[in-house]
C-alpha cells in the first residue's frame, strides 16, 4: 500500500541572507529574474533593483522585482503601490491594506489606521508614519500607538477544524476580550438550523494583552445530520456573545461538509500546505491561499475545491509576542481562509514558550490555548488524550482515501523524555491501526506531517535553513487509491516550481 511522508513540506520565513558585493547598476532584465524580494540585497545605493509586492493595493500592476530608485521602479513597466527598495525592510513587510484588518493589528507594523478615509466614516489600516498616512491620503482621524485603539467587545478570530479522537467532530473556536454571559455558534444546513452552546475557557497565561477569552463549540455528527449534513453539503454560521446589555454577532461563514471523492465524478481530494507564517512577508502567501481557494491561483487547475489546509507549526512570529496581542492580530488576519475550510495545525519551534515541566502553565501555553485539534484542548476527545489541558499534541484523522498524522518534532527539544515517549507510543499504535487491511481499505494513503523535517541534506543543525528560504505552499492532491500529486507554488511569482506525481 502506498504511503507519503511528508514532513516540514515547506521552507519559509528567511533565516540568514548572504553577504555580496553590490553592483550599482543591475539593468532592468536583471531585477526581473530576481526569485524574491531578499534577492534585491546589494543590487545598488542610489539605483538598483526593488521588490513589487503583490498586495491589494498594487491590482493590475507589474510585481517581482523590478528596476527603480527608492522613490519607485523607473523601467517603463508602470508604478507600483507598494514598493520595497531596501531589502532590509522585506522581512517587515505588511499589506495594510489587505492584511490589517483591525486597528490593533498596526501594532509593530509601518500602518496606521485612518478613520475617515477621503471623506468616509470607516476606519481602514494605510502606511504611513506617526506624523500622518503616506502621501496623498486624508484622513479625519490618525491613530500609530495601537494602545490607542478601541477593543472589539464581540467575538473576533474565528476558525474552523476537525476535533474529537480523530477529525470525526467539527469544532468552532473564536476569542473575545470579555467573557460575556454566555456564547454559542448557530449553524444552518439545508433543511434546518441548530444553536449549539460554547465551552468559554481563560487564558491569562503569556496573555497579558490578548484576548483572554477562547470559545469552543463541537458540531457532532447528531447535529450535522438533524441540519441535513449530507457528504459535500454547504453549512453557513455564525458566533455569537451576549453580554448583559446586548449580543454580538460575528458571520455568517461557510463551509462544505467533508465530500465523498469516490463518488462517480467527484472531484479528487485536495489539501493546501504551508509553513512559517509570520504576521510579516506572509502576506504573499496568504494572498497566494485566498486565491487558491477562490478557484485562481496556480494549482487551481489541479483541484477547484480544496478540502482543507495545514499549517506545519510556526504562528505569527509569535503568538505570545506583545503579551499575546501578536496572535490575535495574526488569527484576523487568517480569518478568512481559517473560518471556510478545515485549518488544521501541528506545533513548530516558535510555539515552544518553556521546556520541560508540563505542569507550567506557560508550556506551550499560546498553541494548547488557541487551537481546537483532535486530542487537544477540548476537543471532545474521549480516547485518554489530556484533552482538558491539551498537553497532547499530536493526533491524526482521515479524510477521504488519506490518514493524515500530526506528530510534534518539538517534543524533542522542549519536553521530557516521558513526554517523548508518550508520543512514540501513540505513534506506533495509531500508524499499527491505520495499517490493518480494514482501515487501508478506506484510507490506503497515509500522510505524516511535523514542523521540522525528518532528514536534512545539509549539516546546518536541527531545520535545515543552511539555503535562504522563500515564501511558499503546496497543494496536495489525492486520487482516489491511485496516485498522489504533490506541487510546491512560489508565491511571490505565483507559479508552481515543482510537480511530483507518486503512483502505487
Amino acid at each position: 500500500m502506498p504511503t507519503a511522508f511528508v514532513s516540514a513540506l515547506v521552507l519559509f520565513a528567511c533565516h540568514g541572507i548572504a553577504q555580496g558585493s553590490r553592483n550599482p547598476l543591475p539593468s532592468a532584465t536583471d531585477c526581473r529574474a530576481l526569485p524574491n524580494c531578499h534577492s534585491i540585497f546589494g543590487s545598488g545605493i542610489i539605483e538598483g533593483c526593488g521588490w513589487c509586492w503583490d498586495t491589494s493595493i498594487t491590482l493590475n500592476q507589474t510585481h517581482g522585482g523590478r528596476h527603480g530608485t527608492f522613490e519607485g521602479p523607473n523601467d517603463g513597466l508602470g508604478k507600483c503601490s507598494d514598493w520595497t527598495f531596501d531589502s532590509l525592510e522585506c522581512q517587515k513587510h505588511v499589506d495594510c491594506d489587505g492584511d490589517v484588518p483591525t486597528c490593533e493589528g498596526i501594532v509593530g507594523t509601518y500602518c496606521g489606521w485612518c478613520v475617515g478615509l477621503d471623506g468616509g466614516s470607516s476606519g481602514k489600516a494605510i502606511k504611513g508614519t506617526p506624523s500622518g498616512p503616506k502621501k496623498g491620503v486624508e484622513c479625519g482621524e490618525w491613530t500609530w500607538d495601537h494602545a490607542k485603539c478601541l477593543r472589539s467587545d464581540g467575538p473576533e478570530q474565528v476558525r474552523l477544524s476537525m476535533a474529537g479522537n480523530a477529525g470525526e467532530i467539527y469544532a468552532l473556536t473564536w476569542a473575545s476580550a470579555a467573557a460575556g454571559l454566555n456564547s454559542s455558534a448557530v449553524f444552518h444546513g439545508p433543511s434546518a438550523s441548530v444553536t449549539l452552546p460554547a465551552e468559554t475557557t481563560y487564558f491569562p497565561a503569556t496573555n497579558d494583552a490578548g484576548f483572554q477569552y477562547i470559545h469552543r463549540v463541537l458540531l457532532r455528527g447528531s447535529a450535522a445530520a438533524s441540519i441535513g449534513l449530507t457528504p459535500g453539503a454547504p453549512c453557513e454560521y455564525e458566533v455569537s456573545l451576549c453580554t448583559e446589555v446586548q449580543c454580538l454577532t460575528r458571520g455568517p461563514f461557510r463551509f462544505a461538509n467533508r465530500r465523498d471523492v469516490a463518488a462517480p465524478g467527484a472531484a479528487p481530494l485536495s489539501v493546501l500546505v504551508f509553513g512559517d507564517m509570520g504576521r510579516y512577508g506572509g502576506g504573499q502567501v496568504l494572498r497566494a491561499l485566498k486565491r487558491e481557494l477562490g478557484g485562481h491561483g496556480p494549482t487551481s487547475g489541479t483541484s477547484l475545491i480544496t478540502d482543507a489546509v495545514i499549517h506545519v507549526g510556526d504562528f505569527a512570529y509569535d503568538l505570545a509576542t506583545h503579551d499575546g496581542l501578536n496572535g490575535d492580530t495574526f488569527f484576523q488576519r487568517v480569518e478568512p481562509l481559517a473560518s471556510s475550510v478545515p485549518y488544521m495545525v501541528t506545533p513548530g519551534n516558535h510555539e515552544i514558550q518553556t521546556g520541560g515541566d508540563e505542569m507550567n502553565v506557560a508550556y506551550f501555553a499560546q498553541y494548547r490555548n488557541r487551537f481546537t485539534m483532535p486530542r487537544g484542548m477540548y476537543s471532545g476527545s474521549t480516547d485518554g488524550s489530556d484533552h482538558l489541558r491539551g498537553t497532547d499534541m499530536w493526533h491524526s484523522w482521515n479524510l477521504g482515501p488519506v490518514h493524515f498524522v500530526s506528530y510534534s518534532s518539538e517534543v524533542f527539544f522542549s519536553s521530557s523524555n516521558a513526554t517523548q515517549q508518550r508520543m512514540i507510543d501513540w505513534l506506533e499504535q495509531d500508524l499499527t491501526a491505520a495499517n490493518t487491511a480494514a482501515a487501508r481499505a478506506g484510507q490506503p494513503w497515509i500522510v505524516t506531517f511535523a514542523h521540522r523535517p525528518m532528514y536534512c541534506s545539509n549539516i546546518d543543525g536541527d531545520d535545515c535553513t543552511k539555503k535562504q528560504g522563500t515564501y511558499s505552499y503546496g497543494r496536495l492532491t489525492v486520487y482516489n487509491g491511485t496516485a498522489m500529486r504533490w506541487q510546491v507554488v512560489m508565491a511571490e511569482q505565483n507559479k508552481v516550481v515543482d510537480n511530483v506525481l507518486i503512483t502505487k
